[in-house]
């Protein structure tokens, strides 16, 4: 598809399905807004607060708990040894930066800011409300694509995004992927009515809600620029006259107003622009290894597992091309291949399932696995180009968002987080196809969405159990510091390890800067923390020998160990 055939593929112009595929009480945005909220907030019950989804969560809340410590917006989480280590090269929260008299850690504040008044209410319980009040506005944005794909209200597409998507998961988690797709969503669903008919007012909102986006997700950058090039070749082609032609102009410059408030608002706190350093920082690297961005590429598309084994990208390319035989068979009415191909994608699905039944929960990193409908929806978008348009915001972003993402993180995350916006809209797709042609496979489909997204929200509730066990039992040790061999680690423990007098110190360059500092600062004993992988070998640390080991229980395959070091 190219730009041209969009605006002959209006969002309005899709027949509407026959009627309603969910119960009168259950299609009232209202009704299901206040249910999903009841949901998130159920599941939040059973996770604990003293661990998160990943590291980057700890340090976001032990920046919060730090500003509401001191009762300021400044994003210091401080620096027990800045004294000895004035560059911070030993600081315990990995990424953890001197920016003037602060000691940073995150990379953003709108979200923190949202939340830091919770926080001083009820802790972190209290702050997931903004990441849930998130993923409802994510699943509510859902239902209005759908409505503009012809969908006759929209209420599959907001329970299936807001109930079995990883849109639930990251709502439980102190993050801002759940803000930054349901702002990235709601632009999308604006975008689709300026293709429609070229309007300056959602053009405006659109570019409004992009710029939102991209103070808090790097990726709204991508999507929005994708949009922003959409709406301007629209209005070009468009009959219109002068009013058409001042719709992209009018997108760009909300944009712009947004994103030149947000780097306001970070000089103001802290004399310069975490997201415009981060942005720069990020173009910079875009043209790093090109294998490894290609593997973790097809990692965060369709993987079931972090391995890059030429049998993973195998069962990569099967879930790809099956589900995009499925949706294009149900789309075009083709049915022939479509048994075929639901086999094949099932397979793959069980496979994931089987992956956890004998490894233990775990992270499934794949758009594809964890949105099972979204594959479908692109291979519908072929078939049928009432959803083309639609279907470029969602996709054309991607090679770009694969270029630029972080690298070395593909594994440890859930469903893609820098693809939710894909996997948001393609899902919808399918759904609106699903509803019109194949009822019971959407049925079938969103019953595999809900399990596989549900083991997500198990995984959390394992991990937070886990990470917040030991990172209170590390916390009560009688070493007067711990230095963890993982830099990751003590990030890990947000509030719990801001509060302590720990390092991290993975290199022997590092160790040997930590025996120099607890020399100069009196240290006489400490604890050197590792994952226990059954390989431990001893460290050295000069002025310093070993006197004792000890355990921290973690997973059950992967304790900590703790060996003690007394100064000589």
């Amino acid at each position: 598809m190219t730009l041209g055939t969009l605006d002959r593929a209006a969002p309005e112009q899709s027949e509407p399905v026959a009627g309603p595929t969910t119960p009168a009480f259950a299609r009232r945005p209202a009704v299901i807004a206040a249910l999903l909220l009841v949901l998130y907030l159920l599941c939040a019950r059973v996770t604990d607060p003293g661990g998160y989804l990943g590291t980057d969560t700890g340090g976001k809340v032990a920046t919060v708990d730090a500003m509401a410590e001191r009762g300021d917006l400044r994003p210091d989480i401080g620096y027990w040894a800045e004294e000895w280590d004035p560059d911070g090269s030993l600081h315990p929260f990995y990424g953890t930066l001197p920016s003037g008299d602060q000691w940073v850690n995150v990379t953003n504040l709108p979200m923190l800011h949202l939340a830091l008044p919770l926080y001083r209410l009820g802790g972190y319980s209290a702050a997931l409300l903004v990441p849930m009040v998130g993923g409802v506005a994510a699943a509510l944005a859902a239902g209005r694509i759908a409505r503009r794909l012809g969908s006759p209200d929209g209420a599959a597409a907001t329970w299936l995004v807001g109930a079995a998507s990883p849109v639930v998961v990251y709502a439980l988690d102190l993050w801002e992927h759940t803000l930054g797709v349901a702002l990235m969503a709601w632009a999308v669903s604006h975008v689709l009515d300026v293709i429609q008919a070229p309007r300056v007012r959602p053009a405006v909102a659109a570019g409004l809600l992009f710029g939102f986006a991209a103070t808090m997700r790097q990726e709204a950058f991508v999507y929005g620029a994708v949009a922003g090039l959409t709406v301007t070749v629209v209005s070009l082609r468009a009959a219109s006259g002068r009013r058409a032609l001042a719709v992209a102009p009018a997108m760009a410059a909300a944009t712009g107003l947004v994103l030149a408030a947000g780097v306001a608002l970070e000089s103001a706190v802290m004399g310069e622009s975490l997201r415009a350093e981060r942005s720069v920082d990020t173009a910079s690297k875009s043209a790093g290894d090109l294998v490894v961005r290609l593997q973790e590429a097809g990692i965060t598309f369709g993987g079931i597992s972090a391995s890059t084994t030429p049998t993973a990208f195998l069962l990569v390319g099967v879930l790809s091309v099956a589900a995009f035989v499925v949706g294009r068979a149900i789309a075009g009415d083709r049915r022939r291949w479509l048994p075929h191909a639901t086999v094949a994608m099932g397979a793959v699905l069980a496979l994931a399932g089987v992956r956890v039944l004998l490894l233990g929960l775990m992270f499934l990193p794949g758009m594809l696995v964890t949105w099972p409908l979204a594959g479908i929806g692109l291979g519908a978008a072929t078939a049928d180009r009432r959803f083309r348009a639609a279907a470029f915001l969602a996709v054309a972003p991607l090679p770009l968002v694969w270029a630029v993402q972080y690298t070395g993180g593909a594994g440890p995350q859930w469903g893609g987080r820098y693809l939710l916006t894909t996997g948001l809209v393609a899902s919808v797709i399918a759904v609106v196809v699903l509803e019109r042609n194949a009822r019971r496979m959407l049925v079938g489909f969103g019953l595999v969405a809900l399990v596989v997204n549900g083991l997500g929200v198990a995984w959390l509730v394992q991990r937070s159990h886990a990470y917040g066990d030991a990172n209170r039992a590390l916390a009560e040790r009688s070493e007067p510091v711990l230095v963890f061999e993982d830099p990751h680690g003590a990030r890990e423990s947000g509030p719990i390890g801001r509060r302590e007098q720990w390092l991290a110190a993975p290199t022997d360059g590092a160790r040997a800067e930590v025996a120099d500092v607890l020399t100069a600062a009196g240290i006489e004993r400490f604890g050197y923390v590792e994952y226990d992988l059954g390989t431990l070998t001893e460290r050295d640390f000069d002025g310093f020998r070993i006197v004792g080991n000890d355990t921290v229980e973690l997973f059950a395959d992967v304790p900590l160990r703790i060996t003690i070091y007394a100064a000589d």
